[in-house]
């Protein structure tokens, strides 16, 4: 019988320790009613600190976020006054009110009309050319700007997707 006693403590002990790690602890408890969590249905301390990971993260995103938004105006901002002041040099005068999109295209018929115009004085065709070259400079730089958001907002749902996965949420 003392055989059956020392060989079935160490079960018990193994079995309220390994149910002593898996329960939700009181801080995290906290952290999380904190952030507006249900509680009821985070069970494991390894499922609510994989939130509390996941809810930092997120916060670090949308500032990353913010950031390319502030950036992605400014450049916008900038991108509008480089237009406008081609289509200046090249006599278009142009409405605030007009988008970049109008604007690109205002430029390109005045420089495709430049480039007709120039046929036969290498002047000219020297000019257009230049003006054609910060078109599609400035084209490129617009085209990727206005990638951005959508490649990040594709790695954001990724992100939550797997979180899910993870939580075994649906």
């Amino acid at each position: 019988m003392n055989n059956i006693a020392i060989s079935s403590m160490p079960i018990n002990l193994s079995i309220s320790f390994s149910s002593a790690v898996e329960k939700l602890s009181e801080s995290t408890k906290k952290e999380l009613q904190m952030l507006g969590f249900d509680i009821s249905t985070i069970k494991t301390e390894a499922q609510g600190q994989a939130l509390l990971k996941t809810v930092k993260e997120q916060k670090t995103q949308n500032a990353q976020q913010a950031s390319l938004t502030q950036k992605d105006a400014e450049s916008d901002s900038r991108l509008r006054d480089v237009l406008m002041g081609l289509l200046a040099e090249l006599g278009e005068l142009v409405s605030e009110l007009e988008s970049i999109v109008e604007l690109f295209e205002k430029l390109l018929e005045k420089i495709k009309k430049l480039m007709k115009e120039a046929e036969g004085n290498a002047e000219k065709e020297k000019k257009a050319e230049a003006y054609k070259a910060q078109y599609d400079k400035l084209s490129k730089e617009y085209s990727a700007s206005q990638n951005t958001p959508s490649v990040l907002s594709a790695s954001m749902n990724n992100m939550a997707m797997m979180n899910k996965m993870a939580l075994n949420l649906k």
